[in-house]
């Protein structure tokens, strides 16, 4: 008996010691130069690694998660850790104790505090802090506190309304601060004390009015400061006064009406002054004054109407003056003069009227804007001694005419002059502008271009003249010749009627030529072939009548939507370069033989929307390096034998749109390489299985919109012999049955299917597609037809399948209640259907399945098990069901409440109750948990707080391990034991966000009673110490306690009902009885399950 009692005990505690070792955490070592796996930084992920350590990213977590993620990583360099999108309220604790983290981000939540010590044990460490997006009311004092190596402080997008005094004063280090988008709307008078090193402070968007005149004092390194819309109505002349080494101010979007005199006299370094969008009215010499290194200036938006002639005489070397969107009425006589280092001039959009004689003079390079102004007069001379104008816009104003010497002894690149009244090339001065480049004038009024419309001089420098959207209506004697470099000439949009042999002449350098939208009739013999190196014309949208010679160097010709009738054989120059030829919309109903001779490198024709009426075949016959054929919406009705044998490099073949009924044998035979075909809108009612035969090359083909009944006969198939087909769509036919022959059915040929649209048919029946052809398909569209039985196994075979659209069918009742699809498969579509149930059993669907459409069903109820998925972000469509509010959905009530976010709730907004009557027409997103009148507890199948992984009662201790399963605001726990009979406390404990373990004494829970069963509950707190309350029954577990402390001899799992739990005492009771009788003091603990009306008893098996 002995020796058997030893071997027992022996055998036991190998078991024991075994199944602490498995269960035992592993310490996975990592380096600075590796990413930890995935279990060890959970729910944390890593991005990488660098010079630097770690980069890592933890979104949507609490407080405790967080601690989970990164507890493990003490003493390894992290050089980035970016918590995204978390629910903690308040971060505390020593949540950093022991890591190495140079930059911390905490964005876009809902942090409220920061306690003192949190950031403590970063301070040997941490350089940069961003905590923006927010819910700070206040600056964290306390927390910054230690941090003296902080070198970048993010508390942008919070709620702060204030900073006090000495805010910053331990952080002597700090290079940039930034405080935007808060409520701030005093700073203290020494809010920045200790700030000697500051070199880039943000302060925009706040409520700031006005500012102590020591704000700044001693921040001499301040390079940066941005107070953009705030509410400052003034600036005195001590606000910026001590910021002597400042670059860069910008006070834009106040309320500023005037500067002060000297305001600006101690900030001589300054670089850039933003005063825009404010209320000045003047600009006056003081303003600036004392700004001799200013290099930009920004007054936009202002209301000003005056500025002095010296107002930027002190800043010598200013390179930008931005005066857009003010009041200004002229510019005077000399207002800008000498400012030799100017570079952009913006005077747009005010109410200038009059330009005054050498209002611009004595400038080099400079960029000046004027447009949208009310412009009618520029003055002789305006424009003086301006060496190169990089732009004039004189667009959108009032001119119809400029004096011959505008621009004295100027020169300008690119002249724009586009939206004037100008109605003669003679009234605009080009002649002494020898280095113009670009000239602008579309949207005039110009009625004609001759030779005397330019200056006599050869204009070398111009390559891009416009002259759309005019009234042009005649171009005669070559009036462009003097353009010694046109590349692009654009006349379109004109009323030119004829293009004579003199209009263009020769241009030599000529790339591109648009004629498109006129009125264009004829082109004569050489009016375009004598252009010997243009690469691009547009014709389109005229009236041309008949087909005209073409450049030898063309490559690319537009002729679309003209009058043609037809192309005579030699038309077309035999010698020519043309690769894209485009003929769509014009009268053509035959092409004669010989009509595209010479053709032979033509990659690209177009024909579509003529009234052709068979195949081209003999005029086609000529293009052998044909690679894109379009035919597509003529009057074609038939394909006949070996109409593209002589296309080997054909690609892209276009014949939707037509009338063809049929397609002869052989009739793409020589056509290896096509690769999209499309026969779309035609009247095809059968092929033969031949019909396709020879395209062995082809990814795309499209037939739908026919009237097709099948794709195979008796023996074959009509998409056999498509060994390379990638997508296939045959919707909008008349299909009435998928048989084994209608798809590919070869086991040992590797099909590359990939999408198959079938929908828009007549199919009622889905049997189980088991062809090797469809293993691959990714897509499979079913939708609109009249499917109303499905084989159970119909999509199983589909491993590959990603998407199912069953939309539109008349299904009713699906076998078992459910629909076996693809484990990979991501999107479901089963909506406008007649579904009464759904309820697919656990494992049915993929844990990546993102989108179940069940809308314009009569399905009642939502099966509980998809809960998983939802839970994982899977989007389930509902509307338009006759949803029945009951107690079965609390899970998905309480879901919805706890975890859904804002932008995924448009499934469930739109889906409403019709039952009961007190919750009729009430949106489902919107209903109470308590409406639902639930027996018991109403979220037992919701999410929990926390989830137990063991609760085991021993005799002196009660030892339970749980894990955080929320990612809701879980910032620690509380551990406590009621008992169910007198209904009171028997044990409670607090535990912090960083343990998941607790050992209970026996000892330590008070009972008065010898049997007693108890509740065990694990509360969790918020990260303001607030006890939540309990999302789900799987946070509590029932115990049996015995008065004299022997050790419990069952455990229960949270699904158990009352009644089973004192069944399960009374036979602990016995046992206990029978073990005093026998004597017996050793045991053997066995775990057996017994099933009984559903109710599972883990009992103690005694020997």
């Amino acid at each position: 008996m002995g020796h058997h009692r030893g071997r027992l005990l022996r055998q036991m505690a190998q078991t024991i010691l075994a199944l602490l070792i498995v269960s035992m955490p592993i310490s996975v070592p990592f380096t600075d130069a590796t990413c930890p796996s995935l279990p060890n930084i959970y729910p944390c992920r890593c991005r990488g690694f660098g010079d630097d350590g770690l980069s890592l990213r933890c979104e949507e977590v609490n407080i405790a998660l967080l601690y989970s993620g990164i507890a493990r990583l003490q003493s390894v360099a992290i050089s980035r850790l970016d918590v995204v999108n978390a629910t903690m309220r308040r971060l505390y604790g020593l949540m950093f104790n022991g890591l190495l983290i140079k930059n911390l981000t905490i964005t876009r939540g809902n942090l409220r505090a920061l306690s003192a010590e949190v950031l403590t044990p970063l301070n040997e460490t941490l350089i940069d802090l961003n905590v923006r997006e927010n819910d700070l009311d206040e600056v964290p004092v306390e927390s910054l506190k230690p941090l003296n190596k902080l070198y970048s402080l993010d508390l942008s997008h919070n709620r702060i309304a204030a900073v006090p005094d000495n805010a910053f004063a331990t952080l002597g280090r700090l290079f940039e601060i930034n405080l935007s988008k808060n409520r701030i709307k005093k700073l203290a008078p020494k809010a920045f004390v200790g700030q000697n090193n500051l070199e880039r402070l943000h302060l925009h968007f706040n409520e700031i009015a006005t500012f102590d005149k020591n704000t700044f004092r001693n921040m001499r390194k301040l390079k940066y400061l941005d107070l953009t819309a705030n509410s400052l109505d003034r600036i005195q002349k001590t606000d910026f006064q001590q910021l002597t080494g400042m670059w860069v101010l910008n006070v834009s979007q106040n309320h500023v009406a005037m500067i002060p005199r000297a305001t600006f006299v101690t900030n001589t370094v300054l670089r850039v002054l933003n005063i825009s969008y404010n209320a000045l009215t003047e600009i006056d010499q003081n303003t600036v004054k004392g700004l001799r290194f200013l290099r930009d200036s920004y007054f936009r938006a202002n209301r000003i109407s005056r500025i002095d002639k010296k107002a930027f005489a002190a800043a010598k070397h200013v390179r930008t003056i931005d005066l857009a969107y003010n009041r200004l009425q002229d510019v005077p006589y000399e207002q800008f003069k000498e400012h030799q280092w100017l570079e952009r001039l913006d005077l747009s959009h005010n109410n200038i009227s009059r330009i005054a004689t050498q209002a611009f003079s004595k400038m080099y390079q400079v960029h000046i804007d004027l447009s949208h102004n009310n412009l009618s007069f520029v003055g002789n001379k305006s424009f003086s001694e301006i060496a190169n104008m990089t732009t004039l816009d004189l667009s959108h104003n009032l001119l119809s005419e400029m004096p011959n010497d505008a621009f004295s002894l100027s020169d300008c690149t690119t002249l724009k002059l586009m939206f004037n009244n100008f109605t003669d090339m003679n009234r605009i001065p080009i002649a002494n502008l020898s280095s113009i480049k670009v000239l602008n004038v579309t949207h005039n009024r110009l009625m004609k271009i001759d030779r005397k419309a330019f200056t006599k001089k050869r204009l070398y420098e111009l390559h891009t003249a416009d002259f759309s959207h005019n009234n042009l209506s005649d171009i005669q004697g070559n009036p462009f010749e003097k353009f010694a470099s046109l590349r692009f000439l654009n006349l379109s949009h004109n009323q030119i009627r004829k293009i004579g042999f003199s209009t263009f002449g020769n241009l030599p350098t000529l790339l591109e030529l648009d004629i498109s939208h006129n009125v264009i009739t004829d082109v004569a013999h050489s009016g375009l072939s004598a252009l010997g190196s243009v690469r691009l014309i547009h014709a389109q949208h005229n009236r041309i009548r008949k087909m005209f010679p073409i450049p030898i160097a063309l490559n690319e010709l537009h002729v679309e939507n003209n009058d043609l009738q037809q192309i005579y054989p030699g038309t077309i120059n035999v010698m020519n370069s043309l690769l894209r030829l485009y003929l769509d919309n014009n009268n053509l109903t035959n092409i004669l033989p010989g009509a595209f001779d010479g053709l032979n490198a033509l990659q690209e024709l177009s024909l579509a929307g003529n009234n052709i009426t068979e195949i081209p075949y003999e005029a086609l016959e000529v293009m052998t390096a044909i690679q894109h054929l379009y035919l597509h919406n003529n009057s074609l009705t038939l394909v006949k034998k070996r109409d593209f044998d002589k296309f080997p490099t054909l690609l892209d073949l276009r014949l939707d749109q037509n009338r063809i009924w049929n397609i002869t044998r052989d009739a793409f035979i020589g056509s290896i390489q096509l690769q999209r075909l499309n026969m779309s809108y035609n009247n095809m009612s059968e092929l033969s299985p031949t019909a396709l035969t020879g395209l062995v090359s082809l990814r795309v083909l499209d037939l739908s919109h026919n009237r097709l009944r099948g794709l195979q006969n008796k023996t074959h198939g009509l998409l056999d012999g498509l060994l390379s087909l990638e997508y296939l769509n045959v919707s909008s036919n008349v299909i009435g049955t998928i048989t084994d022959k209608t798809f590919p059915r070869n086991p040992y040929v590797p099909y590359q299917l990939r999408e198959v649209n079938m929908s828009s048919n007549y199919l009622s029946y889905v049997p189980s597609l088991r062809q090797p052809s469809l293993q691959r398909a990714h897509v499979l569209d079913l939708s609109n037809n009249l499917i109303n039985q499905l084989e159970r196994d119909a999509f199983t075979n589909l491993t590959d399948l990603r998407h199912l659209s069953l939309r539109r069918n008349d299904l009713r009742i699906l076998r078992n209640g459910y629909l076996e699809v693809p484990k990979e498969l991501l999107k479901l579509d089963l909506s406008h259907n007649r579904l009464s149930e759904f309820t697919p059993p656990e494992g049915t669907f993929s844990p990546n399945m993102t989108l179940l459409d069940l809308r314009h069903n009569n399905i009642s109820r939502i099966s509980v098990e998809l809960f998983p998925l939802v839970k994982n972000r899977l989007r389930v469509f509902y509307a338009d069901n006759p949803l029945h509010c009951e107690c079965s959905l609390a899970w998905l009530v309480s879901f919805i409440q706890r975890n859904q976010q804002p932008q995924e709730a448009e499934q469930w907004t739109n889906t409403f109750c019709v039952s009961p009557v007190y919750l009729a027409g009430r949106a489902f997103s919107e209903i109470a948990l308590e409406k639902l009148n639930c027996d018991g507890d109403p979220t037992e199948q919701a999410t929990g707080d926390i989830t137990f992984r063991f609760v085991q009662v021993g005799k002196k201790f009660i030892e339970l391990q749980f894990y955080v399963s929320s990612r809701q605001d879980i910032g620690g726990f509380r551990v406590e034991i009621h008992s169910s009979v007198e209904a009171y406390l028997s044990y409670q404990a607090f535990m912090p966000y960083s343990t998941r373990f607790h050992r209970i004494p026996r000892d330590a829970i008070r009972t008065t009673h010898d049997v007693m069963v108890h509740t065990l509950c694990v509360l969790a707190t918020d990260s303001e110490n607030r006890t939540r309350t309990i999302a789900s029954r799987h946070q509590c577990q029932m115990l049996h306690q015995a008065i004299n402390g022997a050790e419990s001899c069952w455990k229960t799992r949270s699904r158990h009902s009352v009644i089973m739990f004192a069944m399960a005492a009374l036979i602990c009771n016995w046992m206990h009885s029978l073990e005093a009788v026998i004597g017996h003091y050793y045991r053997l603990v066995v775990e057996a399950v017994t099933t009984l009306y559903g109710l599972k008893i883990i009992l103690l098996k005694y020997k």
